[in-house]
């Protein structure tokens, strides 16, 4: 069994594992971040931690759109360090058997960033692997803009 959050970009449904959430906190002013990859929008002061907030609308190909205060962030534990992200809104929080997630290897050969698939009623919901959002040079890139 495996919980999964839904949430909501540019009017479509993506999900994220429950596990990888560290807390979901309401919009807050991003500071931009020199020589930070293209995917980061920037970073943020959550508890006196600084985390990198990624543009998954871009990472997602999706038109880029105002931030607005309704707007939520998503923080989740990578294997290195914490990441943050943008989204319109948080969907729901759901329980599914493994069964039910389908692996996208059998679709494509490189399924990069989801970890599956999930059949919803009202469509099919992404669900992404958290740790594969940034590539190992953008990793390189984040720490040494941190430092």
């Amino acid at each position: 069994m495996k919980e999964v959050v839904v949430f909501s970009l540019n009017n479509r449904k993506y999900a994220i594992p429950c596990n990888s959430i560290e807390q979901i906190v309401n919009i807050v002013a991003i500071t931009l971040l020199p020589h930070a990859p293209k995917k980061i929008l920037g970073i943020i002061n959550v508890h006196g931690k600084i985390v990198a907030v990624l543009n998954l609308a871009t990472m997602l190909e999706l038109p880029e759109r105002k931030r607005k205060l309704s707007d939520k962030i998503i923080i989740v534990k990578t294997k290195k360090r914490s990441i943050a992200f943008i989204v319109d809104k948080i969907e729901e929080i759901i329980s599914i058997q493994d069964d039910k997630i389908v692996n996208l290897e059998t679709v494509m050969p490189d399924p990069d960033i989801y970890e599956g698939t999930l059949k919803l009623k009202d469509g099919l919901v992404m669900i992404y692997n958290i740790n594969k959002f940034l590539s190992l040079d953008e990793e390189t890139e984040l720490s040494e803009a941190l430092d």
